[in-house]
């Protein structure tokens, strides 16, 4: 399941919302309704915070939260993939077709 948090339209890198305390709770309001909504479905796997919108303090505080409250499944986050703190698996599970063929 996703949150769909995807800010890029509105700054990347060090602009990102992911950086800006004042977006802290717009991104935790949108992680926790994902997690509430869905926690009791037993096609959910894993989360996701989402994607395309850096990656920042908000992020690590989601993805906290998400761990609080529900430790059975992992976290991802895509722009996280080589950050142990935001990630219980990286890239290499996403390799091209070629190096898995």
């Amino acid at each position: 399941d996703e949150a769909n948090i995807e800010s890029h339209g509105a700054g990347w890198s060090d602009n990102s919302l992911a950086h800006s305390s004042a977006w802290l709770d717009t991104h935790m309001e949108r992680t926790r309704a994902m997690v509430e909504r869905d926690k009791n479905h037993p096609s959910v796997i894993a989360w996701s915070l989402g994607n395309e919108a850096g990656n920042g303090a908000n992020l690590l505080a989601t993805y906290k939260w998400v761990k609080r409250r529900d430790a059975s499944r992992p976290v991802q986050y895509e722009r996280a993939l080589r950050n142990p703190k935001l990630v219980e698996f990286n890239d290499v599970y996403w390799r091209s077709l070629d190096e898995n063929t």
